[in-house]
């Protein structure tokens, strides 16, 4: 993972360059942006049933948001007629809660004795390789949108822990490593003054799954944010 990672980044950092070398034909504004929001889990209503004997299950489900935040390196080149190309490198961390509901069956009914709720947070750091593409007005406001490619730098496994704190099953083994994805973006920008912006914007990650294969539950769930952003330019146009 850390190969393809670093193969992305030196791709990504040579279409910059080469970009960057047309200053006849295209030219390119270079911002230090960061951001911060509210971050959310979407996943799918999941049961984790015993098949054996059937008394005992946990519902898993999304709970409460988290935070999300980014710093990092922005580059907008600007490839005529308003249309732009906007690059990425980023350094982000996102959060959100997941519960897992914990259910005992006596007498085909629920024992409320026993049932009980387990609630951690999910976390991950990204380094993150947005590609969007974008258009900007007369007055300097502009919109863009596309793929972001992420990596997995670091996992608290919060999920994997609430997982293991309501087994059901001796035998079954969790998989919800996520190394690596991608994500979409649709941002909105304003300017203020004449090296600055702010920015506002929704993110999703593409693809959720939780399926039974074995023994191994195999867990992929999305985050989605809406964050609120700053650039600052500091190259003169």
């Amino acid at each position: 993972m850390r190969k393809l990672l670093l193969s992305t980044i030196i791709l990504i950092m040579t279409i910059t360059s080469s970009f960057g070398q047309e200053k006849t034909r295209s030219k390119h504004e270079m911002f230090l942006k960061a951001s911060a929001g509210t971050s959310w889990i979407i996943l799918p209503k999941v049961f984790l049933i015993s098949p054996e004997d059937s008394v005992s299950n946990a519902q898993v489900l999304p709970a409460t948001n988290g935070l999300t935040g980014n710093l990092g390196w922005q580059t907008v080149f600007h490839l005529g007629e308003g249309w732009l190309f906007v690059p990425e490198l980023n350094l982000s961390y996102i959060s959100g809660e997941v519960r897992i509901n914990r259910t005992i069956y006596e007498d085909n009914r629920v024992d409320l004795d026993t049932a009980y709720t387990d609630q951690n947070l999910q976390s991950y750091v990204r380094a993150e390789i947005p590609l969007h593409f974008g258009v900007r007005s007369n007055n300097n406001f502009w919109v863009t949108l596309g793929p972001t490619l992420y990596f997995t730098l670091y996992d608290n496994q919060g999920f994997e822990e609430a997982v293991e704190n309501n087994r059901v099953r001796d035998n079954v083994q969790l998989d919800d490593d996520n190394p690596f994805g991608v994500r979409f973006r649709l941002a909105a920008y304003a300017p203020v003054g004449k090296r600055s912006y702010i920015d506002i914007r929704f993110e999703s990650d593409l693809g959720q799954y939780f399926r039974f294969e074995g023994n191994t539950y195999e867990a992929k769930f999305s985050f989605q944010n809406i964050s609120i952003g700053y650039g600052y330019r500091f190259n003169d146009k």
